[in-house]
């Protein structure tokens, strides 16, 4: 509240999109492709300073200042204009009889606009947990099959990516901020399913999860109670990773139209 007044706008969103549905070589192959731009005004912005460092207005009767120095307390206000543009597409190709090959990916660029100089975010900041780049590839194959009449088995390999995410919006070293950004790593994991589907509708599938293992750090955050100050608390922070690699049967059953 020593930044902004105790009343704030609502903020707007603007959104504007283009795209492409198209059908090719015989309707084998699906293509879509979609591009979009986002005009955010005024958003809010929220922020702890747990700092306890010189008062921004120290003549503010809100909050009482002994000392000049500012107690633990949470700001919100609106700070400003901001974008968020982007490309997303998705393919679908029958390449042959029994083969299904796929995949998406997604393009964003998300920044400020404008610049508060009261709380110190710039023009061009990334807005926190947005990948730029984040997509997917898969490819199953299908054949009949005499296990059971009507059936068929199939085999699925996929593979993941996404890129490096920040988790707030200032960057902020762990030696200046008394909560600083935390950056997670980009990463890629693969995954394998082998199967059995009925003409009744049930499947039957048996599958492998993360197969190679990985431990990525997919989001980090927490709070600046977490983190707490320098000499006063531990510094700590929530990290959230992948499940590592998992084995397992799953059973499912449609009905209904």
């Amino acid at each position: 509240r020593t930044l902004w007044g105790q009343q704030w706008s609502p903020d707007e969103l603007t959104n504007y999109e283009v795209g492409l549905r198209s059908r090719w070589a015989d309707d084998s192959l699906q293509l879509n492709v979609t591009g979009f731009y986002m005009a955010w005004d005024d958003y809010i912005h929220q922020a702890v300073d747990p700092s306890s460092g010189t008062c921004v207005i120290p003549s503010d009767p809100w909050p009482a200042c002994p000392g000049g120095k500012l107690p633990w307390v949470s700001l919100v206000g609106n700070v400003g204009d901001a974008h968020i543009q982007g490309v997303q597409a998705e393919v679908d190709w029958v390449p042959a009889e029994g083969w299904v090959v796929a995949g998406n990916a997604q393009w964003i660029e998300a920044e400020l606009d404008t610049t508060d100089d009261r709380s110190g975010l710039e023009k061009g900041m990334r807005t926190p947990n947005n990948a730029k780049f984040q997509g997917a590839l898969w490819a199953t194959y299908s054949w009949p099959t005499q296990l059971i009449s009507g059936g068929e088995l199939f085999i699925r390999g996929q593979m993941s990516y996404a890129g490096e995410m920040v988790n707030k919006l200032q960057p902020c070293s762990e030696e200046a901020c008394s909560y600083p950004q935390f950056e997670s790593e980009p990463y890629t994991v693969a995954d394998l399913r082998i199967g059995l589907r009925s003409p009744n509708g049930w499947q039957l599938d048996l599958y492998a999860n993360n197969v190679t293992d990985e431990r990525p750090e997919i989001y980090q955050g927490g709070s600046g109670w977490k983190w707490g100050r320098t000499g006063q608390y531990d510094h700590a922070h929530t990290v959230w990773t992948m499940r590592p690699r998992e084995f397992g049967m799953r059973f499912r059953v449609e009905w209904g139209d």
